[in-house]
């Protein structure tokens, strides 16, 4: 699928498996609900409205169509962001004509999507060098991220070349205040790559990480984590203990985050998931997941991360257990407290070709958590089918192939790609083949532990007259109001386009 292109920064950092970072919400806390939280079930697909394309990104995919195979950084929408029922921003990158990436924003108030745009200040940022023509920027789909505490109060992460022969990147951020986007600004101290962001509902105190460059050598260098109070962005904080990425962020409070990551003391040895957290406003050390030493003798990372609530969080990731397989584990904290990382039930099962994967994981009240992604299922055959899990009452359920895909999915790659969940009740959605190089978007619902029928989303088939879509974000409102994000692709062009969906 042409979604599933691997990429990289151009300091060489091989960051996560593109399904780690498909999603954007991955560094928003999807839906800060708790249980108590009045909300409404959410819709089940029929009620959905058609997809449409997002308005004012046509002209992204004209210039990226345009631009000769010089420029090897994708045009993509990745992240969505839904704070009340028809509140949300969008985010998504793209290659300018003088070759330039840029950060763009969108996003729906009330009845009217708000058009594309890219976001003030970046294009000055990024010069008019042409340096994105000459190399890959951006690691796996991560072009930006945005999360959101309000309706019109958001954040958004991203990152730019710079304009001079060395082609290094850096990260910006940029703020919207009562629906209008400010400036961009650079990360103020030590901060190669933004990677992660997420913000509370307590409006100005945002936090986001990536990865810091430490010296000469292509990918040797450390996590960053940088806070917002009061709507000012601090200065990027080294993670002590930590020697690879910040990826994921989680942040139920003011002052209060989970984040994790992987990372590589040096080459000859394996990468590392670690976790660290901010408490009254204050980041500690990175530290090993809980009871994960004792699953694997190889690399493990942290893939996502989410919590419903200070003290009740879920992590999960993926690590090479003893036999050379990938598999996927998760591990929660209940009340402060943290549990020690399991396989995740019954996907072991499922994974007879030895390599799963997590997308995302959602947690929408505490001990209330989906989670979704990809495994092989045939052994000597790179054949994917997409899987989900649920955790209800703190236990988590056996993993289970997403409902309906084995119908859709006829040409042997499906995934789920992210999942948002409020209280009990989740959405999920991914991507499925019907031949090697063509396929759709699918939505699946959640309702009391269950999980309902996929099917491909409403009036995508309608845009998708190239063959090639996907879902690549999902999120719900705390009321239970969801929208979706993802591309296609238009055959009369040749263009990847960009769609919306949302229940009515």
């Amino acid at each position: 699928m042409a979604l599933m292109r691997s990429r990289r920064l151009a300091v060489g950092l091989a960051l996560v498996p593109c399904t780690a970072l498909a999603v954007s919400g991955f560094g928003q806390v999807a839906g800060h609900s708790k249980v108590g939280v009045r909300t409404r079930a959410i819709a089940p697909l029929s009620d959905w409205a058609r997809a449409r394309q997002v308005p004012g990104t046509e002209v992204f995919s004209r210039q990226d169509m345009g631009n000769d195979g010089k420029a090897l950084v994708p045009t993509a929408i990745t992240s969505v962001a839904c704070t009340a029922a028809r509140e949300c921003a969008v985010s998504g990158g793209h290659v300018d004509g003088g070759f330039n990436f840029l950060v763009f924003v969108a996003g729906r108030h009330g009845a009217k999507w708000i058009s594309a745009k890219n976001v003030p200040g970046d294009a000055a940022l990024a010069g008019h060098g042409g340096a994105a023509g000459s190399s890959e920027m951006i690691s796996s789909p991560f072009l930006s991220q945005v999360s959101c505490s309000s309706p019109g109060n958001c954040a958004v992460a991203g990152n730019y070349q710079v304009p001079d022969p060395s082609e290094d990147t850096s990260p910006l951020l940029s703020n919207e205040q009562a629906g209008v986007w400010g400036q961009a600004q650079k990360i103020k101290g030590n901060a190669t790559a933004v990677l992660a962001i997420s913000c509370p509902p307590a409006v100005g105190d945002c936090a986001a990480g990536g990865f810091t460059q430490s010296g000469p050598v292509t990918g040797q260098g450390g996590a960053f984590v940088v806070s917002e109070k009061g709507g000012v962005w601090g200065q990027a904080q080294q993670v002590p203990g930590s020697a690879g990425p910040v990826t994921t962020m989680s942040c139920p409070a003011a002052g209060t985050c989970l984040a994790g990551g992987r990372g590589q003391a040096s080459f000859t040895t394996p990468f590392t998931a670690f976790i660290v957290t901010e408490q009254n406003g204050q980041w500690g050390h990175a530290r090993p997941v809980p009871g994960l030493s004792r699953l694997t003798s190889g690399h493990s990372l942290v893939d996502s991360v989410s919590c419903a609530g200070t003290g009740d969080c879920a992590v999960g990731g993926t690590l090479t257990d003893r036999s050379g397989h990938v598999q996927v584990f998760v591990v929660d904290e209940h009340h402060g407290v943290w549990g020690r990382a399991r396989l995740m039930p019954g996907l072991a099962a499922l994974n007879l070709g030895g390599h799963s994967a997590l997308a995302q994981i959602s947690c929408g009240a505490a001990g209330f958590c989906s989670a979704g992604g990809w495994y092989r299922n045939l052994k000597g055959r790179v054949r994917q089918q997409a899987w989900l899990a649920s955790e209800v009452g703190g236990q988590w359920r056996r993993a289970e192939k997403v409902p309906g895909t084995t119908a859709l999915n006829t040409g042997g790659n499906a995934g789920v790609s992210s999942v948002s969940c409020i209280a009990a009740r989740c959405v999920a959605g991914g991507w499925y083949a019907v031949a090697p190089f063509a396929g759709s978007g699918f939505l699946v619902v959640e309702r009391h532990g269950s999980w309902r029928k996929a099917a491909q989303v409403r009036g995508l088939a309608a845009l998708n007259t190239g063959g090639n879509a996907a879902v690549t974000s999902a999120s719900c409102a705390r009321s239970g109001w969801c929208a979706a994000v993802g591309e296609y692709t238009d055959r009369s062009s040749g263009e990847t386009r960009m769609f919306v969906a949302s229940e009515r």
